[in-house]
């Protein structure tokens, strides 16, 4: 994910060095402070470390996607459910019946398969969504981060 990159190329810009995902969220305001105290070239006393928000483990583990997988499974066995049961019953059976009837379970199953594949795009969308949603509150917090540091040191 695009995001993710620039996020980590952020913290690598102010001066973190090669952060780990794991470690976004273990940042404490006073290691931000020293690190844009270092380097916006600011005296001990121009940051104090209240003005600086930590980054919650939620956000960081909301971008991952990790926390996403029990979600899509349950989202595709529900579809797999319903995908089984189009799919079998005197409806398909009767359309299963012989030549004249061919097109008809063709025609079904597509169906079927058109339902199940908008169904786990949807569900892959809203994923990616909420995915993006805590990568950019991330970008907000480090933006916030520079933004106070750079106003301090004019």
């Amino acid at each position: 994910m695009a995001l993710m990159d620039n996020i980590m190329q952020q913290f690598q810009n102010l001066g973190f060095g090669n952060m780990d995902y794991n470690d976004i969220s273990g940042l404490s305001p006073e290691a931000i402070q020293a690190k844009l105290r270092e380097k916006f070239g600011l005296g001990m006393d121009d940051l104090n470390p209240g003005m600086f928000q930590t980054i919650d483990q939620g956000l960081v583990e909301g971008m991952m996607g990790k926390q996403y997988s029990g979600f899509l499974e349950s989202q595709s066995q529900d579809l797999l459910t319903k995908l089984l049961k189009s799919s079998s019953g005197k409806k398909a059976n009767q359309a299963a019946g012989g030549f004249a009837g061919s097109g008809n379970i063709n025609q079904m199953q597509s169906a079927a398969k058109d339902v199940y594949g908008k169904g786990m795009s949807g569900a892959l969308s809203g994923v990616q969504e909420k995915q993006s949603t805590s990568a950019n509150s991330i970008l907000d917090a480090i933006n916030s981060w520079r933004d106070k540091a750079s106003e301090i040191s004019g």
